[in-house]
């Protein structure tokens, strides 16, 4: 089920977790009643097209949609720099 982006939405921070592969989007704005996660594309082909657009980015192994964040998981060999810029853009610019 693909979350619903409202058209205002913001990332208003990004929080590092306990995980230095994974990374917290915060947003401005609810997206989803209940939490989705995709541990992998397969999961999400055919399911949920903004999950398959992030897992689309290089690097991208996981995604969790909640209420109001998105938690996405990358490779330990990628860096972050190119992944939250394209995060972000998804979140902001789903289009």
């Amino acid at each position: 089920m693909t979350p619903t982006l409202p058209p205002d939405l913001k990332v208003i921070e990004i929080e590092t977790t306990p995980n230095p592969n994974a990374l917290k989007f915060n947003l401005n704005s609810r997206i989803t009643a209940q939490t989705e996660s995709y541990l992998n594309a397969e999961m999400a082909v055919g399911q949920d097209v903004l999950a398959e657009a992030m897992f689309a980015i290089k690097g991208v192994t996981s995604v969790m949609f909640c209420q109001n964040f998105v938690t996405v998981n990358k490779r330990a060999e990628t860096r972050w720099g190119g992944i939250k810029t394209k995060v972000i853009r998804l979140l902001e610019n789903p289009k």
